[in-house]
Formats: structure tokens, C-alpha cells, sequence
């Protein structure tokens, strides 16, 4: 049925971007014009592919990692070149090595709140290895938030000591001497 209906269809790649234009020639006479998006097998084939990297360089420098910047291209509608999946971690840090982008910036704090750690801070600080928190925080023994998909504990000076406590008491008796 489309066989009679239509006389030609005439695709026109554009080789330096995502796009594509199509024309369907319909019996009769009439055009009807689109212009689609292409999967491309490279990164800089995108047509705002400078600006995409200048947009993950910007991240890196204000703190964010890979998955924090695949998210937010993501949800700011960018593309990856086959379109597929979206952009995620891997990708991020494949991109990264590839091109040269800055290096990562200051650890953007997860709340300004001075008794409020991430688990890597607060383990920083108690000089306790980031497992055993992790431990603790699946055990059900921090007290903590969530902020933007991430464990806060919230920790003043009383908690940080119960925290210390905590740790002095469950040492090996290797480590107790």
C-alpha cells in the first residue's frame, strides 16, 4: 500500500552531527520534510559536542563525580552518540580519560550543617576505615539522612564520641593492647 502512496524517500546525513534530514516525495506531488536524530559512532560527531564536554568539565570542577554528572546530563536532556541508555559512570570516566578533562574539583559538601558528615568525612575525622561505618550504617547504629541519594550522619560532639566509643569497643583483642 506505502508503494503507491509514495514516490521516493531521499535521506540527507549531515556527517559533522547526530542529524539527519528526510524528505518523503508522496504520489501526487506533496513533500512532507523532517529532520531526525542518528546514533554516530563518535563523541565528536555530535554537533554540540565542545559544549558537552565543556558542560562535564564545569562538573568535575565544582566537585561532582561520574554518576552525579551522568544524572544531571541525563536530566538535562544531553545525548550520548548511539543514544541508547543515556549517559552514565562508566561512560563519564571513559570521557574523562579520553579528552583530557579537568581534573576533579573540591568535594562539594553534602549539607552546610557543621554536625552533618558523609561517611567518608566522618571516617576522615574518627580515623575509623570507611567499612566498618559502612558496617554501622547497615547494622542500623548511625543516626542519618538522605541528601540528594546520599547517607548524611548527623553527628555533634556527643554522637562523635559514642562513635569512638563504639570503635574502641569492638576492636579485635589483637588491637586492644
Amino acid at each position: 500500500m506505502l508503494r503507491l502512496l509514495i514516490d521516493r524517500v531521499v535521506v540527507t546525513v549531515d556527517p559533522e552531527s547526530e542529524y539527519a534530514d528526510v524528505s518523503v516525495h508522496w504520489a501526487g506531488g506533496h513533500e512532507t520534510d523532517t529532520r531526525m536524530l542518528r546514533p554516530v559512532a563518535k563523541l565528536t560527531t555530535l554537533s554540540r559536542h565542545k559544549e558537552l564536554l565543556a558542560e562535564i568539565g564545569r562538573l568535575r570542577r565544582e566537585g561532582y563525580g561520574a554518576r552525579e554528572i551522568a544524572e544531571t546530563l541525563n536530566r538535562d536532556g544531553w545525548v550520548t552518540p548511539t543514544q541508547r541508555n543515556g549517559f552514565n559512570e562508566r561512560l563519564i570516566r571513559a570521557m574523562v580519560l579520553r579528552y583530557g578533562l579537568p581534573a576533579k574539583g573540591p568535594k562539594r559538601p553534602l549539607s552546610d550543617d557543621p554536625h552533618e558528615w558523609s561517611l567518608a568525612e566522618l571516617a576522615d575525622k574518627l580515623k575509623i576505615p570507611a567499612p566498618t561505618l559502612y558496617g554501622w550504617l547497615r547494622r542500623g547504629w548511625l543516626h542519618t539522612r538522605s541528601v540528594g541519594g546520599r547517607h548524611v550522619v548527623v553527628a555533634g560532639p556527643a554522637e562523635l564520641k559514642r562513635l569512638r566509643t563504639l570503635r574502641q569497643g569492638h576492636r579485635s583483642p589483637q588491637r586492644r593492647k
